[in-house]
């Protein structure tokens, strides 16, 4: 059965002929009356803000903070989504001392004003700097980027944090989401290509400002030990073995190691003092303790190259080829820049009889390591020559990072082309 449509009989269209008329006006006034009250308010608001402005521009000029937190109150109140009344009360608080308070009001910034995310990396300072709360800075570097992808500034404030706490894989990551974005600036390249041996000379110093106020927190604890034995550990050693041979005694456990050990046994876990050790066990030749500590990593070590080398290590050091060389494709997947992993590979290569492909993995590990001397030497990180990133760039392709050193070569002829050592610089 199909439904028609019929035309409306002769009572039905008098019905509607004689309805009343009025409930449809006195919908349309209302919605008029509306529509005014909601313009007025909007124009209100608009006024009102204009003029808490002018007045707290003025109270800031006359130094009367107190003019300022009152007025810029009523401000946020009136226009929440404005970014300035949270700039200005966030200028109060620096003012008036509380660093704090006015990180606070930062944090009130809305997403939509253009003037937030320029606030929001005042907010990074501060968290990263006087206040010590890099966690919390971290996030806020996050939320710049969910707002804005393509802010320079924010990755490299990110990358920075993930590099200076030695969280190493978050670091790669973060270079890569950088590079994609098209945020990329010669440092990224840096932290990408030296994932496994990068350590920023200001480590210790950084983690252990962080320590005042976060004395408790792991990450800062391990990175500020780490980047200290970085840093002085292996000038401390060679001195107190050539001090126990002039007095023929037994070298004595440097205190840094101490130290790491304690740390060692408080966070079993941790990747970084792991991989500590396990270098250790494996420069000394200790198959027992390499193993032990091996299997005693957590799960998260599966997608780190450090580990997957001292397996192959292991397995190498035992005689199990074919298990070694599974092992060391796979330290290569996951970071191809490990020449450290390029030149242990070469040996198991070359005795399996893959004479060719060990030459390479011998030349790329001579090269990583030739390259890594090199970028130390620079000054810093952010003053890398067009001369160094053509290396860089080279090796990348090298070592089948194709995408990356692609990248690179066309930051390398921007820079030339500008004359200038450093091409989308972050603002300091």
């Amino acid at each position: 059965m199909s439904l028609q449509l019929r035309p409306f009989s002769k009572n039905q269209s008098d019905a509607l002929a004689r309805r009343p008329v009025w409930p449809l006006l006195a919908v349309a006034i209302a919605a008029v009356v509306i529509g005014i009250i909601a313009l007025g308010q909007y124009v209100w608001k608009q006024q009102r803000a204009m003029s808490l402005e002018q007045e707290c521009r003025l109270s800031r000029d006359k130094g009367d903070w107190a003019a300022v937190t009152r007025l810029a109150a009523i401000w946020a109140d009136v226009r929440p989504h404005d970014a300035d009344p949270w700039i200005f009360l966030a200028q109060a608080a620096e003012s008036q001392g509380s660093l704090q308070r006015a990180a606070e009001y930062l944090d009130k910034l809305p997403n939509i004003d253009p003037k937030t995310i320029p606030a929001l990396l005042e907010r990074v300072d501060l968290l990263f700097g006087d206040l010590g709360q890099p966690l919390e800075a971290a996030k806020t570097c996050e939320r710049i980027l969910l707002i804005d992808p393509k802010s320079i500034d924010a990755h490299q404030r990110l990358t920075f944090f993930y590099a200076v706490t030695l969280q190493r894989k978050k670091m790669v990551e973060q270079a890569r989401k950088a590079i994609e974005a098209s945020c990329d600036i010669p440092e990224t390249y840096v932290y990408l290509i030296g994932a496994d041996w990068i350590t920023l000379s200001n480590t210790a110093t950084v983690n252990d400002r962080w320590l005042k106020t976060n004395p408790d927190q792991e990450l800062y604890r391990v990175a500020s030990a780490l980047g200290y034995v970085n840093a002085h550990g292996l000038e401390e050693s060679i001195s107190e073995e050539e001090a126990a041979l002039e007095i023929d005694t037994p070298r004595q456990i440097p205190e840094h190691e101490k130290r790491l050990t304690s740390y060692l046994n408080q966070f079993p876990e941790n990747l970084g003092l792991l991989s500590y050790f396990l270098q250790q066990a494996s420069t000394q030749g200790d198959s027992d303790t390499v193993a032990r500590l091996l299997s005693s990593a957590p799960p998260e070590a599966q997608s780190d190259n450090r580990f997957w080398r001292f397996k192959g290590w292991l397995h190498a050091a035992r005689g199990e080829d074919q298990e070694a060389d599974q092992a060391f494709r796979k330290a290569l997947e996951l970071n191809p820049y490990d020449w450290a992993t390029q030149h242990q590979f070469a040996g198991v290569l070359r005795k399996t009889g893959h004479a060719e492909h060990a030459a390479l993995m011998t030349q790329l590990s001579a090269e990583g390591r030739s390259l890594k001397k090199t970028i130390l030497k620079q000054p810093d990180v952010r003053s890398i020559p067009a001369t160094v990133l053509t290396e860089m760039a080279v090796y990348a392709a090298k070592c089948g990072d194709n995408h990356s050193a692609n990248r690179l070569f066309a930051r390398v002829r921007e820079i030339s082309q500008s004359g200038n050592s450093l091409i989308y610089k972050a603002s300091d």
